[in-house]
């Protein structure tokens, strides 16, 4: 079967990538985690932080990059963590006005 440029095989069998992943789709699966969460029950904050913080602890274990900025895609991330934790703090903290 030959191998297109769609088809998953041409990654390896080629020793490249079939496609190039840019810095925006990388913050779009970033933004995208967690919503593989089943339909019946919603993710909490609290689920999502800790995903973020997880792939911003693995960022640096990541040896390629390609085309991604790490850098934008851990400011996202970083920006979302810090969206995601106000929006946890419970209503009329005093967190919430500094």
């Amino acid at each position: 079967m030959p191998v297109g440029k769609g088809d998953p095989e041409s990654h390896w069998n080629k020793g490249g990538y079939a496609f190039r992943w840019s810095t925006k789709d990388e913050i779009k699966f970033v933004e995208g985690l967690g919503s593989w969460a089943p339909k019946k029950r919603a993710i909490l904050v609290s689920e999502e932080i800790a995903l973020l913080k997880s792939y911003l602890a693995a960022m640096p274990l990541r040896a390629k990059w390609g085309e991604i900025n790490p850098v934008l895609v851990g400011h996202r991330v970083r920006n979302l963590i810090s969206s995601y934790e106000i929006l946890s703090r419970p209503k009329g903290s005093n967190a919430e006005h500094q």
